[in-house]
């Protein structure tokens, strides 16, 4: 068995799905390009996308897991990283990739797919959930999709809350993706 989670970023995973994974499971990396850092002030003897990455190496290595970069820009490179006030724009590049690499990756029937489900607009989140979501149908036929809640993001400003309450739990009953037996959180209820 060889499950696939897709990072919008280095650390998303390492966050939340840490306890998921299993020995040669798939990380892959989307938005690796980066300058985003917390502390201003740190004095770095490398780019924060090289940190960011050396980070990763020894989050894959200690878990002895698998991982694809795809190289895309992290939103900070671009614009605000938040999307309170802005529409996701349609990305045909990310979507060719992501779909690709996930279809090369395919091994057997029913592979677990982990997509992060956006709760904390995070644009790059998001552009991930859209792909995944837009390409649904087709995917389905080959894997098991199953959305996680992004932490730390469903933690800031109420977002767990605005998650049981609102639009999130309307588009899966809406649209048959939510299964009631709470896998599509899997993250927050374990």
């Amino acid at each position: 068995m060889q499950d696939i989670f897709l990072s919008p970023h280095y650390d998303d995973i390492a966050f939340s799905l840490s306890s998921f994974f299993h020995k040669n499971d798939i990380i892959i990396n989307i938005f690796t390009e980066s300058n985003y850092i917390e502390n201003k002030n740190m004095n770095l003897s490398m780019s924060v996308s090289e940190l960011r990455e050396k980070e990763e190496q020894d989050f894959i290595s200690k878990n002895s897991l698998k991982y694809i970069k795809l190289g895309f820009q992290d939103r900070s490179l671009i614009g605000a990283p938040f999307s309170f006030f802005h529409t996701i724009k349609e990305n045909a590049e990310l979507e060719r990739v992501l779909i690709d690499n996930l279809m090369n990756l395919r091994t057997f029937d029913n592979q677990h797919v982990y997509c992060p489900l956006g709760i904390g607009k995070h644009y790059n989140h998001l552009e991930t959930f859209d792909v995944i979501y837009k390409n649904y149908s087709h995917l389905a036929k080959f894997f098991k999709i199953i959305f996680y809640a992004d932490i730390p993001y469903i933690y800031y400003k109420n977002n767990y809350q605005k998650f049981f309450h609102h639009e999130y739990l309307y588009l899966f009953f809406s649209n048959g993706i939510f299964h009631p037996s709470g896998t599509a959180f899997i993250s927050i209820i374990s």
